[in-house]
């Protein structure tokens, strides 16, 4: 069990906490009195939330967050993609046995198509790669760099950031989910691995990880009047994971009872409306002719071979590929519907605006935080796809199910029942929805608040880190 308590602490010290999310990151600090989110990106923008996202120039030179998503979206408007087809090396394949029962082994030229005129790579959700083994160096533009490179200059940033404040401070709390993607020790001890090393790189000398839920109860209780002996769920849901923990208050403070997380956030629900909402109006579904023994049948069109590359839209633009094209072009020859809905996906492909879309739903769906409908719009295409609350919540049935085994779990970790709580302290973009918010408050019967959903972690961690809690200590 970690025991956490608000000890007074000399006047003269200041705490620093480090947000690095997979949609958003955040810097806080706190003097003891004051709690303060910082600055990161000056300008037009001024912002104190920044999308964790990073863009690589053709000269290898970084832009962080807004401003690296702008460019990556100015440079690639109207931008004609041009593919071409590069050896990437050899191997052997063997075929099966030959007449004398030895097996025949034939060396294979290996091609992948390249986009010649791309002027950037964009990243998002790098965090959700920390630990992934499978996920261990990325090529751009014909060099290779590990995944610890490209979190770098983004935490680099964030240091920037905080700096001025920090005068020789070396420990630094920077915040980490339960489980990271991968749900295993062995991902998370890779991830905290990769983690330090970026950290390390960025010259964040001495990182001090702290659980995000924990770091979000703080924040709460710097905030909040709570009575000793109350118990209360803290449910964290970004963009990249969901994070529980249950605290127990205590006179001056509080006790962790339990904690537990799973890969489901805001970025695997965009992905869910994308599949649901917008496949069927760009092919998915539509039929096409065939020629079958001299007659003409209709046949569903291969919208397999375009589906998983449009949701990973940082490699969508290899869809470009003459076969591909082709291949729709053909269908468009049916006329109607499929022409039309045909017409989307080449728009997409040709103009490489998947991302674009996955933009588009992330908008509707916080539309719908607010109001019970709303149009996902993409002009490039020329789509207008209605979306409402009750589409929203069909689509939220699996999570859902999810999030009550996590919770059903986490609560018998803690040994504490449902009527046991207090309330639920809601934080994480993801917590905002009302399909969520009504879920939990359908199934525990208490109070559900919503605390700061965007830099309340940033704002624990200052406080974690003001006070020097470290839960590897407690």
């Amino acid at each position: 069990m970690q025991k956490f308590s608000f000890s007074r602490i000399e006047e003269g010290q200041i705490g620093i906490g480090v947000d690095f999310g997979t949609s958003n990151s955040s810097v806080a600090i706190f003097d003891g009195k004051e709690l303060r989110c910082l600055t990161i990106e000056e300008g037009d923008h001024a912002l104190k939330l920044i999308p964790t996202a990073i863009y690589i120039s053709k000269d290898l030179l970084p832009t962080i967050g807004l401003s690296g998503i702008e460019q990556y979206l100015q440079d690639n408007r109207n931008r004609q993609i041009k593919l071409k087809q590069e050896s990437v090396g050899a191997f052997d394949m063997t075929l099966g046995f030959g007449g004398d029962g030895d097996a025949q082994t034939i060396t294979v030229q290996a091609n992948a198509w390249t986009d010649q005129n791309i002027p950037g790579r964009l990243f998002r959700g790098i965090k959700s790669w920390l630990g992934n083994s499978d996920v261990d160096r990325v090529k751009i533009f014909n060099k290779s760099f590990n995944i610890t490179a490209l979190i770098t200059p983004i935490l680099l940033k964030l240091k920037e950031t905080y700096s001025p404040f920090a005068e020789s401070k070396i420990d630094i709390h920077v915040g980490r989910p339960v489980n990271f993607v991968g749900d295993s020790q062995e991902s998370n001890r890779q991830a905290i691995s990769r983690l330090t090393d970026s950290c390390r790189f960025a010259e964040i000398k001495n990182p001090i990880f702290c659980e995000e839920p924990v770091a979000a109860a703080m924040s709460f209780l710097h905030t909040h009047s709570v009575e000793v002996d109350s118990k209360y769920l803290v449910f964290d849901f970004g963009g990249g994971t969901l994070d529980l923990t249950v605290l127990s208050i205590t006179q001056n403070g509080f006790s962790v009872l339990a904690t537990g997380g799973i890969g489901l956030g805001g970025n695997m629900i965009d992905c869910m409306i994308y599949k649901k909402m917008i496949f069927p109006e760009i092919g998915l579904g539509v039929k096409v002719s065939r020629n079958a023994n001299a007659k003409q049948e209709k046949t569903d069109f291969r919208f397999s071979d375009y589906a998983e590359r449009l949701i990973d839209w940082q490699n969508a633009y290899q869809l470009n590929t003459p076969r591909l094209r082709n291949q729709i072009n053909v269908g468009m020859k049916e006329g109607g519907e499929a022409e039309i809905k045909l017409k989307r996906l080449r728009g997409i492909i040709v103009d490489n605006l998947s991302y674009e879309i996955l933009r588009a739903i992330e908008s509707a769906k916080i539309e719908l935080s607010n109001q019970t409908e709303t149009i996902i719009s993409v002009p490039g295409i020329d789509l207008e796809v209605p979306f409402t609350r009750q589409d929203f919540d069909e689509i939220l049935k699996a999570p859902l199910k999810d999030i009550d085994t996590l919770l059903s779990d986490v609560l018998s970790k803690a040994n504490v029942s449902k009527d046991e709580l207090t309330g639920v302290v809601c934080t994480g973009g993801s917590s905002e929805i009302p399909a969520i918010r009504n879920h939990l408050e359908a199934l525990l019967h208490i109070p559900i608040i919503r605390h700061d959903a965007f830099t309340g972690i940033a704002a624990g961690l200052a406080i974690a880190n003001y006070y020097g809690y470290d839960s590897s200590s407690t």
